[in-house]
C-alpha cells in the first residue's frame, strides 16, 4: 500500500541528493550496482531511453532523475522493497507488473531486498511540452505516482523492450508512433488535473499540405523514415501532425507507410524478378522476415505465394 512519507532515510541530509541523468551511458552506477541489460541509447530514438536492469539487492543513496521516467515491474514478479517517492512510500511486496511514475526533479530513494528486474523509460522534457504547447490549454504538471496499474503503458513499455531486442528489424516510424502515443496517455491521465488534448475531429491537414507529405512518402519510402521528418516537411512537431494526419487519412502515418510499402512490394512481386530480400529493402522493410510479417498482415498470404500466384 503506498501511503505519505514516514521515516525512511529523510532527504534533509548534509549531503545535497545527487542528480542523475538519465541519458548518460552509465548513468545508472551512480545508484544501482549494474549496467543495464539493454539500452536504446545507441539507437537514436526520439524523446525517450529505454533500459532494462536486473539489480542485486542494494538501497539507492537519495537522488533526483532529470528526465521524467517510468520504473515498470515484470508480470509474475515481486520483490519486498521500501521505497519512497517525493512525499509517498511505500512499504511491502511491490511488482507484477506495477508502474512508478517518476516526474523529473523528483526526490526519491529505494531499498531492495532481493535481485530485481525492471525497466526504466526516460522521456525527454521537450517532448512533453511539445505537445502541451500545441495541444493544451493549459499548464501541465505531471505528478509522481506509486503502484499504477495501466495496461496500455505496460504494453506500450513492453513492446518497445522487445524492438530493442531485435535491433535488425527496428523501424523509426513504427518507434516514434509507440512514444507518441504513451507521451499523449500521459499527459491526459498522470498530470495534476484532468488535461484534455485539443479536439482534432475540426481539424486536418490542408490540401496543399497533405499532398506534400504523401509525395514526401512516396519519395522516401526505401529509408527508414521518422516521424519528425514527416512532420517537418509542414513545420509542425511529430505530435500535432501525427493527430492532424490520421484525421485526413483515416489512419496513423505509420499505418498508411506500411500500406504504401506493401502496395509497392506486391507490384515489384508481380512485374520483375527482383529477389525477395532486395524488394524488402527497396520498400523501406529491414530484411525479408519484416517484409513478410505486413505483407501477410495486409494480404493474407506471403510475398512469396503472391509472386506464385499472379505469374
Amino acid at each position: 500500500m503506498v501511503k505519505p512519507h514516514e521515516d525512511f532515510d529523510s532527504p534533509q541530509s548534509s549531503s545535497p541528493p545527487l542528480s542523475v541523468n538519465c541519458l548518460e551511458p552509465n548513468s545508472i552506477l551512480q545508484i544501482c550496482p549494474q549496467r543495464p541489460l539493454l539500452s536504446s541509447q545507441t539507437l537514436g530514438w526520439d524523446g525517450l531511453m529505454l533500459k532494462k536492469h536486473r539489480q542485486p539487492a542494494h538501497t539507492t543513496p537519495v537522488h533526483q532523475l532529470t528526465q521524467h521516467t517510468l520504473i515498470l515491474s515484470p508480470l509474475g514478479a515481486w520483490a519486498d522493497v521500501d521505497y519512497l517517492l517525493g512525499n509517498q512510500h511505500f512499504q511491502g511486496c511491490y511488482g507484477d507488473g506495477v508502474t512508478a511514475i517518476v516526474p523529473a526533479h523528483t526526490l526519491q530513494q529505494c531499498q531492495w531486498y532481493q535481485t530485481v528486474e525492471f525497466l526504466s523509460v526516460s522521456l525527454d522534457q521537450q517532448s512533453l511540452v511539445n505537445v502541451a504547447d500545441e495541444s493544451m490549454p493549459e499548464r501541465f504538471e505531471l505528478l509522481p505516482h506509486l503502484g499504477v496499474r495501466d495496461p496500455l503503458i505496460y504494453d506500450i513499455s513492453t513492446t518497445l523492450k522487445q524492438e530493442l531486442t531485435e535491433p535488425e528489424s527496428i523501424d523509426n516510424l513504427y518507434i516514434d508512433s509507440l512514444i507518441t502515443a504513451l507521451i499523449m496517455h500521459l499527459l491526459k491521465r498522470y498530470t495534476g488535473q484532468p488535461v484534455r488534448l485539443e479536439n482534432a475531429s475540426s481539424k486536418s491537414l490542408s490540401q496543399a499540405s497533405l499532398r506534400l507529405v504523401l509525395a514526401y512518402i512516396n519519395d522516401n519510402l526505401g529509408q527508414n523514415l521518422k516521424l519528425n521528418d514527416i512532420a517537418a516537411q509542414v513545420g509542425m512537431s511529430r505530435f500535432y501532425f501525427a493527430r492532424l494526419f490520421k484525421e485526413s487519412m483515416g489512419m496513423a502515418p505509420y499505418q498508411y507507410v506500411i500500406q504504401q510499402r506493401v502496395g509497392r512490394a506486391k507490384k515489384l512481386l508481380r512485374g520483375t524478378d527482383v529477389a525477395i530480400a532486395t524488394i524488402a529493402k527497396q520498400c523501406g522493410f529491414t530484411n525479408p522476415s519484416h517484409l513478410s510479417k505486413y505483407f501477410r498482415q495486409l494480404t493474407g498470404t506471403t510475398p512469396k505465394a503472391y509472386r506464385s500466384q499472379h505469374r
